[in-house]
């Protein structure tokens, strides 16, 4: 992909259609110069961005759709996770993200925030737009 251009998909909110996203957005990631661990964290987020969104978005319903783009930018991928859940409350939910050894709860956004550029959740949570850099 050149600089401007973007992918679209659309997935029904089941786990099972992951495999072929993370395989597609990976090897974006490697076209588009990325290392192969800068790749692989790519793949990660987008992977733990549309779980999310499937699981607590729209509870595994497989009728309503989780929307990603992902866009070349000159020096990076531009990813946005879109779904038509609830929402949640961001700031009180990475602030509150559980400390190793505890519940798990949260280890997507903390991935999410570690492993990507300035990831920014919009609209209440129903949009995450994040950057990651080769």
């Amino acid at each position: 992909m050149k600089p401007g251009e973007a992918r679209h998909y659309e997935l029904p909110s089941r786990l099972d259609t992951l495999g072929a996203l993370r395989a597609e957005v990976r090897a974006l990631a490697l076209e588009h110069g990325f290392s192969l661990q800068a790749a692989d964290d790519f793949e990660l987020c987008i992977h733990e961005a549309v779980s999310n969104a499937m699981v607590h978005g729209h509870g595994l319903d497989a009728t309503r759709l989780v929307h990603v783009a992902v866009e070349a930018e000159r020096q990076a991928l531009r990813a946005t996770v879109s779904d038509s859940g609830p929402g949640f409350d961001v700031v009180a939910t990475l602030k509150d993200l559980s400390s190793a050894g505890e519940e798990p709860r949260g280890r997507g956004l903390r991935i999410i925030s570690t492993l990507s550029d300035s990831p920014q959740w919009v609209d209440q949570g129903r949009r995450l737009i994040f950057t990651k850099q080769p």
